[in-house]
């Protein structure tokens, strides 16, 4: 008729699939097919057929899975009510057509029109979208360290004033001792509002608003959920959206351990520094290290004079020549050579005479057993062992 021509050919040619189909019901009135009335090219090419091909053929016949996936419930639903309806089908493969689609379907005589829009490329990209998120959600949930995403807060002016909790691992639920439900929605300032006067709010903003990353070490800061106690964090924030990756790391027992460290190390050298022994340390390749101060009352030379040379080199040459053998053992392979009693041997001071010397060395490894240097201590003798002398003659 000419006025289905008038309406049908601008449909042909829409870039959506569309098409038309027509109840077939039994004596009873129940519907029992849709039949294809028209379609254009494109829900032709939709179903990689020709137009002739589908016409006059029931939907149920080229595709009999439409009832088990609910899409002839959904039409018939439509031809009864009269009311249109879109859903989505997230996947679809039969008869060579396989896809994601979303369908309006709208009562049409005793039909149906209904328009496809096929949704393959973007049901993908969501789902890919997910396995995403789904993956960075399990990275950050596993790491150790204290992860959240902050929101930043705006006042009236459009000024970052607060940061809000938009999400956290549980890392950092448990260091804030904040349950998630608890913790995501707050505010930094509800928890931390010691954030202002320590200037981290300030740096976190600048953070935001320029994008450059902040990384901050050892900055110590009294922490309200621990009752103010003060401790040491390394952090990390960079931008993400209006907002911030903020990560942290508790390093205080770190600290403390360095602290102490260093205070052991201060008393040991106070020790070796102003012990009358000459106290020693020697690399791998025998050249000392550091040698105490003490070395100048005892031989005459200045601790930097001695440091990068080897103590053999003041041994007189004969015993120099007889300890070859010693000093290959406890460089090289780190045994202790010490004779009973420790060694007593000459050694060159810096006006070129000799003085007696007594010591013991031993070998340094690393955990693996390798020799990595000595360390010694030396013992000025020279006035017993001259009078030891002068009393045997």
């Amino acid at each position: 008729r000419e006025s289905t021509i008038e309406w049908a050919s601008p449909l042909v040619a829409l870039p959506d699939p569309l098409f038309m189909m027509e109840a077939v019901r039994d004596p009873d009135g129940t519907a029992v097919e849709l039949t294809y009335t028209f379609l254009n090219e494109a829900a032709a090419g939709l179903y990689g057929k020709s137009v002739d091909e589908v016409l006059g053929h029931g939907q149920c016949e080229l595709f009999p899975s439409v009832k088990e996936a609910g899409i002839w419930d959904t039409y018939i639903g439509v031809i009864e009510s009269g009311s249109p309806t879109s859903f989505d089908v997230p996947h679809f493969n039969e008869n060579d057509v396989e896809g994601s689609f979303r369908l309006t379907a709208t009562k049409f005589g005793d039909g149906l029109l209904v328009s496809a829009n096929d949704t393959t490329a973007q049901v993908k990209a969501e789902k890919a979208l997910e396995a995403d998120r789904a993956t960075l959600r399990a990275t950050l949930d596993s790491l150790m360290d204290p992860h959240v995403l902050f929101e930043a807060v705006h006042d009236e002016r459009g000024q970052i004033v607060d940061f809000r909790f938009a999400d956290a691992n549980p890392a950092a639920c448990a260091y804030d001792g904040i349950a998630y439900q608890d913790l995501v929605g707050s505010r930094m300032l509800e928890h931390y509002p010691g954030v202002v006067g320590a200037g981290l709010l300030k740096q976190y903003t600048q953070v935001v608003e320029t994008g450059q990353p902040l990384r901050l070490d050892d900055v110590v800061y009294p922490m309200e959920t621990m009752g103010s106690q003060d401790r040491y964090l390394d952090i990390s924030a960079a931008r993400v959206g209006d907002g911030l990756s903020y990560t942290w790391r508790d390093v205080t027992d770190r600290h403390v351990a360095a602290a102490r460290l260093a205070e052991w190390q201060d008393r040991y050298r106070l020790l070796a520094e102003n012990a009358s022994d000459v106290v020693f340390m020697a690399g791998s390749d025998r050249r000392i290290v550091w040698i105490a101060p003490s070395v100048t009352a005892a031989l005459g030379w200045d601790p930097e004079e001695l440091v990068g040379t080897q103590l053999a080199d003041l041994f007189r040459p004969d015993f120099k020549i007889a300890t070859v053998q010693d000093r290959v053992e406890l460089y090289t392979k780190g045994h202790d050579v010490n004779p009973e009693g420790g060694f007593l041997f000459e050694l060159r001071t810096k006006s070129g005479d000799y003085r007696w010397m007594s010591g013991h060395e031993h070998a340094l490894t690393d955990p693996d057993g390798t020799p990595v240097g000595v360390v010694g201590g030396l013992r000025d003798v020279n006035d017993l062992v001259r009078a030891r002398q002068e009393a045997q003659r």
